[in-house]
């Protein structure tokens, strides 16, 4: 594992026992409701699944969200000390220090979503994306759906392999993968080697760094 080349970190934050959405804990359908059902009958029914404006649409068949990366505006986050968390359904949670912090650095690719009802944290969307090697990283596909092409779970994301042979830019990115369960789902979020150095420098608190090895 040493003789491994780091390309990047993952970055991880504390839990902040909160949830984006209070779905989280939901049930998903019985998946007798739709198990009788033919494919076309079944993609039908996806089709014309109800969009709400708040919480993200589910899949009509499995139950589960179809949006892991939905923002909901009315979100709050009690004080804490840290500057990077995560909620319990898989969403990164960022202080104001952070945010400028991206900001100073220019970092691309990424989106930081205001709270209507909290002034000091912002929602860490990223959108450059990289190749998990899931194969090197024994991931495992549990309860694949054929409506909405998604798992009920994908565990496996510690190592992280990245189909990737130089090491990454200064930025930030997010596996191609989702991981974990139900509608916790959420993909790696990962760091350049440079971009760990200057996260540090900047003091942050509540970081966690694993190493990911490229190919």
């Amino acid at each position: 594992m040493n003789s491994m080349k780091i390309v990047a970190y993952a970055l991880y934050g504390q839990d902040n026992n909160t949830v984006m959405f209070k779905d989280t804990e939901a049930k998903p359908l019985c998946p007798v409701s739709t198990a009788l059902l033919l494919p076309d009958e079944r993609k039908a029914l996806y089709d014309n699944t109800t969009r709400g404006s708040e919480m993200p649409s589910t899949c009509p068949s499995c139950g589960w969200r179809l949006d892991f990366q939905a923002h909901n505006p009315n979100y709050k986050l009690r004080s804490t000390k840290s500057d990077i968390t995560g909620t319990y359904d898989g969403q990164i949670i960022v202080s104001r220090k952070f945010r400028d912090f991206c900001e100073q650095e220019k970092y691309q690719g990424l989106r930081l979503l205001p709270f209507i009802n909290d002034d000091n944290h912002f929602h860490l969307i990223v959108d450059n994306t990289v190749n998990f090697d899931f194969i090197r990283g024994g991931t495992v596909f549990n309860q694949y759906c054929d409506i909405c092409k998604n798992y009920e779970s994908i565990i496996g994301s510690i190592p992280a392999f990245l189909k990737v042979i130089q090491s990454l830019e200064d930025g930030f990115y997010r596996s191609d993968i989702l991981f974990a369960h139900g509608n916790e789902k959420h993909p790696l979020l990962l760091v350049g080697i440079d971009t760990k150095k200057k996260l540090k420098a900047a003091g942050l608190k509540g970081m966690d760094f694993h190493p990911a090895y490229g190919l």
